[in-house]
């Protein structure tokens, strides 16, 4: 039995926004040291809507797939206030697959970077 959704597999190994933004207006970065995920997430705003996003980093398929298919939600949003919003459900809810409490860490890794860089 697969212990990974087809969801994650996919953004794990073909990861939209897997990029740097140029002049980002807003960024930050997080490590996990207890798992080695890292991930920075950049992000350019222009009049309180999202114009582009991004993140690199490193770490397990759970984090580096939740950090695509929440770049590509920003992207739908686009809405500062609605991003803003987003919650840990909805993070869930992307990812398509119960994920463990134990990991439950990493797949929220992403919402937490976007968190930092939008305050």
């Amino acid at each position: 039995m697969n212990i990974y959704g087809e969801i994650l597999i996919e953004n794990w190994r073909n990861p939209k926004n897997y990029k740097k933004v140029s002049k980002p207006t807003h960024s930050a970065e997080v490590y996990n040291p207890l798992c080695g995920d890292k991930i920075k997430i950049e992000v350019k705003i222009r009049s309180d809507e999202i114009v582009d996003i991004g993140f690199r980093g490193g770490g397990c398929i759970i984090s580096q797939a939740a950090a695509s298919l929440l770049t590509q939600e920003v992207r739908k949003l686009k809405n500062v206030k609605r991003v803003k919003n987003l919650t840990e459900r909805k993070v869930f809810e992307l990812i398509g697959t119960e994920i463990r409490t134990a990991r439950r860490k990493c797949a929220l890794l992403p919402l937490e970077v976007l968190r930092k860089a939008l305050k």
